[in-house]
């Protein structure tokens, strides 16, 4: 049986987190610490860990990023123009968002997944119920929607790619 649970600070990730992959030191524990330590006050880490009866054989990390005026602009211009601008930029832009990886870091070191326990496909699914939870959590605590999610990232040989139905019946992509 497949299910997930989540984890909102590195010290609850189970024993295994750091032995379910070798090759992403930007997945382990010790990393994710430092980057749960140094986020912005508008990021919030989540993280997903998929499991197989009691093996761990998926993880991922989500942000929710709050993004408000103040977080988007920093350059405080007395500029009526550039002022109003931003005031139409930030009413386009703000809200919640969900990012599935690492925003704090270039590349796709936010996902993985053991393809031999179980299918990216299943893997995907699974990671969409979380993202679900999330989003009900955030609502019910704190009274915000998530306006969009985004998975960050990936290269052109990442399974992401060989699901594309999954995005597709989202409509993340045409």
């Amino acid at each position: 049986m497949i299910h997930y649970k989540l984890y909102d600070t590195v010290n609850n990730l189970p024993d295994s987190w750091d032995s379910v992959q070798n090759h992403d030191v930007f997945l382990k524990s010790n990393f994710l610490k430092g980057l749960e330590c140094s986020c912005p006050d508008n990021i919030t880490p989540f993280y997903v860990g998929i499991f197989k009866a009691e093996a761990l054989v998926g993880i991922a990390i989500i942000q929710r990023v709050e993004m408000y005026f103040d977080d988007i602009f920093r350059d405080t211009s007395d500029n009526f123009l550039y002022q109003k601008a931003k005031q139409i930029v930030a009413k386009i832009v703000r809200g919640n968002a969900l990012i599935v990886g690492n925003l704090m870091h270039t590349g796709q070191h936010g996902l993985y997944c053991n393809t031999q326990a179980i299918t990216f496909a299943t893997y995907l699914n699974t990671i969409d119920q979380a993202l679900t939870q999330i989003k009900a959590e955030i609502r019910r605590k704190h009274n915000k929607k998530i306006r969009i999610i985004a998975f960050k990232d990936y290269f052109e040989e990442d399974g992401i790619h060989q699901n594309s139905f999954f995005l597709k019946s989202r409509s993340c992509i045409g």
